[in-house]
């Protein structure tokens, strides 16, 4: 089998261009036993942190490559977390098992609910349980492995006004997806928004009833995970910069090449003690690691550019695709915006 950071590599150019999409990415992790590591400890132990520090070096692994492929193998692994924190029907149990091995696609739009928690925004997508079902009403403005047969795990205001989370197949009856197309990076993502027309869904997709409580529980690793590939994709930046710093119409930036990677080993250090000690740090911690990860990845790349002179200028090369990739870190969910809200809250 080859490393999963050589497969990455010779899919990354083909994924930019958009000849290619992300899902033979994570076929190939499912197919390798590397989709759901830690999945099994979880259900065992929904508290526990067994198998963190796996999946967050495979991601790592996988962003210093194509941060498409990470970010979408992120997306898919927060849906595994979540069915593996809750108590699932039989159809939710075979779904579940078909996401472990990425048969069935998994995206995930649980960030409008934490932004929700904040007080940033009100959560888009109703629902009225009526009987054994729910009828839902909304748009999610922005998700991701929006694919044929992917399931989306949201959260629904009811009308009652608890907030849940919830499963639903995107092809559904009353859901309706919309791609984007145009973007800088990520095109093979397959992102875009998803509308609920009075969608009807069973009532048995409910996930976990009570949503604050579950994002408590959830959002430790939904960060950390983040983490994982913005470091991975800095890492990689600054091993790349290194063979050509040394180039003598580089010297004025050798200075700027070690602050940077003592930057990126810095958080590279932190990280590994978080994931070490996951249920110990707290979440001001979390967040703080979280932007900084995401800022010293946009410095890695953009020196990597500055280093690479015209090549880096060519949008084929791989220098290029990283700057372009890292672009996109500041304007996930949680953005740097609410990520600097966040703190200040503290």
């Amino acid at each position: 089998m080859a490393s999963v950071a050589e497969y990455f590599a010779r899919r990354a150019p083909q994924l930019d261009q958009e000849s290619v999409d992300v899902r033979p990415g994570l076929t190939f992790l499912g197919g390798n036993g590397l989709l759901d590591v830690g999945v099994e400890q979880r259900l065992h132990d929904p508290h526990g942190n067994s198998g963190l520090e796996e999946i967050a070096s495979l991601l790592a692994d996988v962003s210093g490559e194509c941060l498409s492929s990470a970010f979408s193998f992120w997306g898919h692994r927060v849906v595994l977390d979540l069915f593996a924190r809750s108590r699932l029907s039989a159809e939710g149990r075979a779904v579940f098992a078909q996401l472990r091995t990425g048969e069935v696609i998994g995206s995930n739009a649980m960030a409008m609910g934490l932004k929700g928690l904040d007080g940033l925004e009100d959560l888009p997508v109703r629902g009225e349980v009526r009987g054994g079902e729910v009828h839902l009403l909304g748009t999610i403005d922005w998700a991701s492995n929006l694919f044929s047969d992917a399931v989306i795990v949201f959260p629904v205001l009811l009308t009652t006004g608890d907030t849940v989370a919830m499963w639903a197949r995107v092809t559904q009856p009353g859901i309706a997806v919309r791609h984007v197309s145009g973007l800088i990076a990520l095109n093979g993502t397959r992102s875009g928004s998803v509308t609920f027309s009075n969608a009807v869904v069973p009532a048995e997709n409910i996930l976990n009833q009570h949503f604050a409580a579950f994002a408590e529980e959830f959002r430790p690793t939904y960060l950390l995970l983040q983490t994982a590939f913005c470091a991975g994709l800095a890492e990689v930046s600054v091993k790349c910069s290194g063979v050509n710093v040394e180039k003598r119409d580089n010297a004025g930036l050798r200075q700027t090449y070690s602050q940077v990677a003592a930057k990126v080993m810095l958080v590279v250090q932190r990280l590994r003690r978080a994931l070490a000690l996951a249920d110990q740090v707290g979440l001001r911690d979390l967040i703080q690691l979280r932007l900084d990860a995401a800022l010293v990845a946009g410095e890695a790349a953009r020196l990597e550019v500055s280093l690479a002179g015209g090549a880096g200028f060519m949008s084929a090369t791989a220098a290029s695709r990283r700057f372009r990739e890292a672009s996109f870190l500041p304007v996930q969910s949680p953005t740097e915006g609410h990520l600097r809200w966040q703190l200040a809250q503290f």
